[in-house]
């Protein structure tokens, strides 16, 4: 199953989601650390989605944030993690399409791994580079 969760409900779950978004931010910039991305889930500022398997343990997190630009809002997936894959992408993706499109966003964005191109219909449009001072 799919689902949004409640602020109350990620901090509940943390336990949980901390390892996927731990995994996640291992293979990013060290823009944020786990204790940023709960912050952000409970002010708001982050949407965390999840699919939980039958017994309702956590399979994967992600999450997505409203960003708005001057030419239009977009959905701007943050962190994902997990594993599974094969068992939530499809439901999972169709399910943060329709939460972008009723928060008035216009396009789905991913800062992630070349991979998630294939895996989740994305185009390039660019590439984001990072250098170290």
């Amino acid at each position: 199953m799919i689902r949004l969760l409640a602020p109350a409900e990620v901090a509940a779950r943390w336990p949980e989601i901390r390892p996927h978004m731990e995994r996640a931010l291992a293979r990013g910039i060290a823009t944020h650390g786990p204790a940023d991305i709960l912050a952000e889930c409970l002010d708001g500022e982050l949407a965390c989605f999840v699919a939980e398997d039958a017994s309702g343990s956590i399979l994967c997190a992600i999450m997505a944030e409203i960003v708005a630009y001057p030419a239009g809002r977009h959905c701007v997936l943050a962190w994902a993690g997990g594993r599974a894959l094969g068992r939530w992408r499809r439901a999972m993706l169709e399910t943060i399409e329709g939460w972008a499109r009723a928060q008035g966003a216009r396009r789905l964005e991913c800062f992630g791994r070349a991979g998630w191109r294939r895996v989740a219909g994305f185009r390039a449009v660019g590439l984001h580079l990072a250098k170290e001072l």
